[in-house]
């Protein structure tokens, strides 16, 4: 039986709806995501993690780029695209009661995103896209022993912290060329998640009794996202984006779960409130230079915490973070008669952050190389890889150290779906 594209298209698309809506995930991610809203991403895909995640110049007539909008002009062909993401996680302490050797490993998997771009008119370069990504993830998983003499009694264990969830965006958007060499773009979206943490104490005494401290936070609001890029000389492009929010809703609920000796199990909801925050905004700027094959791509990107109060660290505090990234990308030969290996796109590229928060007295910074592929399958369809290897933190002022990979796979399938035709008049 032969499926066409259409019909793999409405298969890949449900499939991929149910993993997004369950959030399939291991256990253990950043411990660092336990501050604000967790890691911020703009889910672009593992074709753009390949140059470290450098987007906001980057044009692509095969990708969907998430950073920037204005470059939804360079597709020429409607596509969907969909992407899963593995986290690997290997977390160094020099706390002596964290774990045996002061090492942990840890690790997740999420999909990423599920777009669509719709590329109208070629010519004019009008494309509009919609879509479904994660732009936060907070995965943490945290165990701390304790002990502690008073009046002649000890009681010792360990408390263990961990908390799962992040924000979701559905947005959709246009973009069009207002001249041959200037292109803009906006979407708007709205915001949606859940965020779980707990904190549960366990005794290693009979006397003591373990106690749950459950929060719950349900956030929803809306976004929106502008671009623009220029081809200021033959191959350059310079662009810049901003990313911005409309205010986000906070419903917030503090439980207690507490199995006390004489009276059993107790529950008690200890807090029940309602507020509003901003995401920090975050403006891109980026060039990219074609080269005969060779494109070499170029960000820096500023996170503004302004208006934004939600999860400070403990013995912390909220500030802008910057980020910059370089790259670089073998194009693949547009020839029909290319042998296999020259249809191959290859990206290399390096990134460094410094987060949004610090940490008692540390600022908090995570450098990475990239590295990636596209292979390409019949038809337009297209398969990508994007690795991210690298490290964050520090062992300093009794904090951590994560050295990280991360996989991201992608398929991306292309149609002709808006198809010029002759009109005819009398």
């Amino acid at each position: 039986m032969k499926l066409d594209g259409m019909k793999l298209s409405c298969f890949v698309v449900l499939f991929m709806l149910v993993c997004f809506t369950g959030d399939i995930r291991a256990q253990g991610g950043s411990n660092y995501s336990i501050i604000g809203v967790g890691d911020l991403t703009d889910a672009n895909g593992a074709f753009y993690d390949g140059i470290a995640g450098a987007a906001t110049a980057m044009p692509s007539a095969e990708h969907i780029n998430l950073s920037n909008p204005a470059m939804w002009t360079y597709n020429k062909s409607t596509r969907l695209q969909f992407g899963y993401r593995f986290n690997q996680q290997m977390v160094e302490t020099n706390r002596p009661l964290a774990s045996s050797n002061g090492t942990i490993y840890q690790n997740n998997g999420m999909v990423d995103n599920i777009s669509g771009i719709f590329a109208i008119d070629t010519a004019g370069g009008i494309s509009a896209s919609a879509g479904l990504t994660r732009i936060s993830d907070i995965n943490y998983y945290i165990a701390n022993g304790f002990e502690i003499e008073k009046d002649g009694l000890t009681a010792s264990g360990k408390t263990y912290y961990q908390g799962q969830g992040g924000i979701n965006n559905a947005h959709i958007g246009a973009a069009f060329r207002v001249h041959d060499d200037v292109s803009i773009g906006m979407s708007l979206g709205y915001y949606f998640g859940d965020i779980h943490q707990s904190v549960q104490t366990i005794y290693n005494e009979s006397t003591g009794y373990s106690t749950d401290y459950l929060r719950d936070f349900r956030l929803t609001g809306t976004n929106y996202r502008v671009g623009v890029d220029v081809i200021a000389a033959p191959g350059l492009n310079i662009s810049a984006s901003y990313a911005g929010d409309l205010g986000l809703d906070i419903e917030n609920r503090l439980i207690r779960l507490a199995n006390f000796s004489t009276t059993g199990l107790e529950l008690d909801t200890l807090e029940s409130l309602d507020g509003t925050t901003n995401l920090p905004a975050r403006l891109g700027l980026g060039a990219s230079y074609l080269l005969d094959r060779l494109r070499f791509v170029a960000d820096l990107q500023f996170t503004s915490v302004s208006g934004f109060e939600f999860r400070p660290p403990q013995n912390g505090e909220l500030k802008n973070g910057l980020a910059f990234a370089i790259g670089a990308e073998r194009t693949p030969s547009r020839f029909a008669g290319a042998r296999f290996g020259e249809k191959i796109s290859y990206r290399l590229g390096f990134g460094y952050k410094d987060l949004y928060y610090r940490v008692n007295g540390q600022d908090i910074s995570e450098y990475y190389l990239g590295a990636g592929l596209s292979l390409p399958l019949p038809g337009r369809a297209i398969i990508d890889i994007g690795m991210l290897i690298g490290q964050r933190g520090t062992l300093d002022a009794e904090l951590v150290q994560e050295s990280f990979l991360r996989l991201n796979f992608a398929i991306s399938i292309g149609d002709s779906w808006f198809i010029p035709f002759e009109r005819e008049y009398d």
